[in-house]
Order: structure tokens, then sequence, then C-alpha cells
């Protein structure tokens, strides 16, 4: 017994045969993955008070940052500008900050939201004034006069020297 088989069966199993032929042997499927790597870092590269002129010394190893500012600076209300590698800093550069008597904690946070406080001292230099210089031996004052610094520069003004 002989079956027949309709032109639109063959037309059916030619178009299947091309499409099954489409997928699998024009070539291989690829996937292709990026691996994005997320930045890590997060350290204070600059600090400075730039409305008096200073920038402070950083000490990357223990996270401390020191700066010297001149005498006389209220040190109740200074702003910082900050530079850091991280994605964010906070409290952050240009907010106002109080260094009274304290340190201030700066926390810098990576992408990965790892993070790192950061401590931040600010000294000054006290003006000094009315020394009594004495000679090497100890005996006796030689001299009397000032001696002042702007936390950069130190004058002595030793009047009768």
């Amino acid at each position: 017994m002989i079956k027949t088989i309709s032109k639109m069966s063959i037309l059916l199993i030619l178009v299947s045969i091309l499409f099954i032929e489409t997928l699998i042997g024009c070539g291989t499927i690829t996937s292709t993955s990026t691996t994005t790597s997320i930045n890590n870092s997060k350290s204070i590269t600059h600090f400075s008070f730039d409305s008096i002129g200073v920038t402070g010394e950083i000490f990357e190893s223990t996270h401390i940052i020191k700066i010297i500012v001149p005498p006389n600076t209220n040190v109740s209300a200074l702003t910082p500008t900050i530079k850091h590698n991280g994605l964010v800093i906070n409290p952050g550069t240009g907010v106002t900050q109080d260094f009274t008597y304290k340190s201030v904690t700066y926390t810098v946070t990576a992408a990965d939201s790892s993070a790192v406080n950061y401590l931040v001292y600010v000294g000054w230099l006290p003006k000094i004034s009315n020394i009594t210089l004495i000679d090497i031996s100890g005996t006796s004052a030689v001299a009397m006069g000032n001696i002042t610094s702007d936390g950069n520069n130190t004058v002595i003004d030793c009047g009768t020297c």
C-alpha cells in the first residue's frame, strides 16, 4: 500500500528542516558574559581648609589626618575641601564642622559598600609672647623679646638682643 503525500506535507517538512538547520547548522550559539569589577577604593586623597590656606597631612596606614591652622583660627566652624576616590564621603566636602577639642570622623564608602573611617585632628600653634632668652649656661637673662607664629612663619623680635 502506497501512501500519497500531499504537496503541502512536503512543503511543511522542508520548512521544518530548513528551520532546524538554521538553528543548528549556521553556527554555534555562544554566550558572552562580562565580568564587571566593582570599585572598592575608599581613601581620602586631599583634605584642606582653603579659606585659610592650609592642607592636612594624611597618614593612610592609620587613617588619621593632621592639619595645623594659624593661631586665633576659629576651629569651631571650619569648612574642608576633601578629595577622595570612594563612591561617597560623609560628612561631605564643603560641610562646616566643629573641630574644638575633638577629632571629626569622616567615612569614605566604596562602590562595593565597604567603608573606612578617617579621624581628622586640627591643631594650632599658639601665639607666644614675652619670652626670656637665657644664655647657654642658664645663669643670666640676656634679652627680652617676643616670638609670634602664624602657623607657617615664626617671627622673633628680640627687643634688646
